[in-house]
């Protein structure tokens, strides 16, 4: 230490390597005090000191404060420049003294960054960082050779094992990677299909990394560049690869990863929406043109033959009037989703009986069956609300809500249309009652209605996105009416929902919804 401290007052630069552990943390304190720069070396064994023209190292360990047995000196110029290449190589490779040393005081790890330019270790630490994995493995491959390169040293199989809660843990993988017609037959000859692979190429003008990233439990990470892509083994087709535990550059690497999984998350959920949306336009364009062409046709008809018209007049004026209200109904439609989506929805509010506006609604839907031949097989029936038990729930005549009738008018009309539509035979009824909300402490009380049916029932399919946009399993309908049913009801402070039958047997779906009564 003396020696240093003579060096420093001549203005001698000092870099120094130790390894820093408990048991010398207060030296390299007091050693970190004198010298320029203290730098950690895991494992680092032996000393020795070199200068611009001399080279001394002790040939054994020896005590503090004692010279060693034996040294080794030489001022050869060769053997000075090896030597200093040499702590060089050990200087570039530790790390910060103070670093360390916090690690130490709060036995904690900062982690490490490390430079692998031995494909064969990348190609071990690559798998055994896998094997370790915990909790969670993210691997991006930005090839398809990269793909089918790591699945010939058994990194693709042994996520699949690892995704098959091995032990009892339960591990998440996702893999970004193309997906062409080779992984494709991959995936459907073994088990891959449990990972989860999203399809990097599936995103137009997307660049995306040419290194492999790894990132494991979030805790550790591996980048590999490749060198030669082409190079079908592992070894021969990549370079250097960076290997990290410090959490800001683990953090980096998960942030690139998580960015292209959203924006693939995200682009396909556009393309869906834009398949729904293409649906609808020809769902909306097919039912626009049935009704105008029955409307076209019996007005050439009136047009043509004024005689025959007299005879026929009052059937005419009936097709031509049902079909210019399915005309009018889905501009109204169309209308409504673009009041939802702005923000636009206007409630006109009153004070109306609930009971009164399903009995005009039941009264309505009565007018329109008798036009329909084909609905006489099935009844349209208001009655009480029961319980499980069979008992009636309220038997109140008057249920007084405070909203916008027409627009509650809407959601049971809407209800009523569906449950018909879907109802070949049987009986489709409507029920209301008042309830009391359990949650609510001061007991306030919430107007139900219920419409039951005997169709086939919701289809599974449909049941969980069943209140969104386009959502119909119909060969008529734009699947908007329960679109904005749902949203005027939550309007109003409402809810709304549905379920398929189940008691003795019977088929059939029933829509509920509620409204506050205060």
């Amino acid at each position: 230490m003396d020696a240093f401290i003579n060096a420093k007052r001549r203005s001698v630069r000092i870099r120094y390597i130790t390894e820093i552990t408990k048991n010398n943390l207060g030296y390299c304190k007091e050693l970190i005090s004198i010298v320029d720069e203290l730098r950690h070396l895991d494992g680092v064994k032996g000393n020795f000191y070199v200068t611009e023209h001399e080279y001394v190292a002790p040939s054994t360990f020896h005590e503090n404060g004692k010279f060693p047995e034996w040294m080794i000196y030489s001022n050869v110029r060769e053997i000075i420049e090896h030597q200093q290449y040499v702590f060089d190589c050990f200087w570039n490779k530790s790390s910060s003294a103070e670093r360390k040393m916090t690690e130490i005081r709060n036995d904690v790890s900062l982690g490490l960054t490390e430079i692998i330019d031995n494909p064969s270790r990348a190609q071990e630490l690559f798998i055994d960082l896998i094997k370790s994995a915990k909790s969670e493995v993210l691997l991006m491959l930005p090839t398809v050779n990269l793909f089918v390169r790591e699945y010939r040293i058994g990194i693709i199989q042994l996520l699949e094992e690892l995704s098959s809660h091995p032990k009892g843990r339960a591990i998440n993988i996702r893999i970004l990677a193309p997906i062409n017609t080779t992984i494709k037959e991959m995936k459907t000859k073994t088990t891959l299909s449990n990972l989860k692979i999203r399809h990097l190429e599936s995103v137009p003008n997307l660049k995306v990394t040419t290194a492999t990233i790894l990132v494991v439990d979030r805790k550790a990470s591996l980048a590999i560049e490749k060198v030669n892509d082409s190079n079908e083994k592992f070894i021969e087709a990549v370079g250097l690869s960076s290997y990290s535990t410090s959490q800001p550059t683990v953090i980096s690497y998960l942030s690139i990863f998580e960015n292209f999984w959203n924006q693939l998350e995200l682009y396909q959920k556009l393309k869906q929406h834009d398949k729904l949306q293409e649906e609808f336009i020809n769902i909306a364009a097919h039912e626009l043109r049935t009704p105008a062409h029955s409307i076209l046709g019996y007005t050439e008809l009136a047009k043509t033959d004024p005689h025959y018209i007299e005879k026929e007049t009052q059937s005419f004026i009936e097709v031509m009037y049902r079909n210019a209200s399915r005309i009018h109904k889905l501009t109204n439609d169309i209308l409504d989703v673009t009041r939802i989506e702005s923000d636009t929805l206007w409630l006109n509010k009153i004070k109306f009986d609930l009971k009164e506006v399903i009995l005009n609604a039941i009264e309505d839907a009565n007018k329109i069956m008798l036009l329909q031949p084909e609905s006489n097989k099935v009844k349209l029936e208001f009655r009480n609300m029961m319980n499980a038990e069979g008992e009636v729930v309220s038997h109140s005549d008057d249920i007084f809500v405070v909203g916008d009738r027409n627009r509650i008018t809407q959601v049971i009309s809407n209800l009523l249309d569906n449950a018909l539509k879907f109802t070949l035979e049987g009986v489709v009824s409507v029920d209301v009652a008042r309830n009391k909300k359990q949650e609510v402490q001061d007991h306030q009380e919430e107007g139900i209605v219920t419409v039951k049916d005997t169709g086939p029932g919701i289809h599974p399919e449909i049941l969980p996105r069943l209140f969104t946009k386009f959502s119909s399993k119909s060969f008529s309908g734009t699947g908007l009416g329960l679109y904005i049913s749902k949203n005027i009801v939550e309007a109003h402070g409402g809810k709304i929902w549905a379920q398929n039958n189940n008691d003795q047997g019977k088929c059939g779906a029933t829509f509920s919804f509620s409204l506050p009564l205060n």
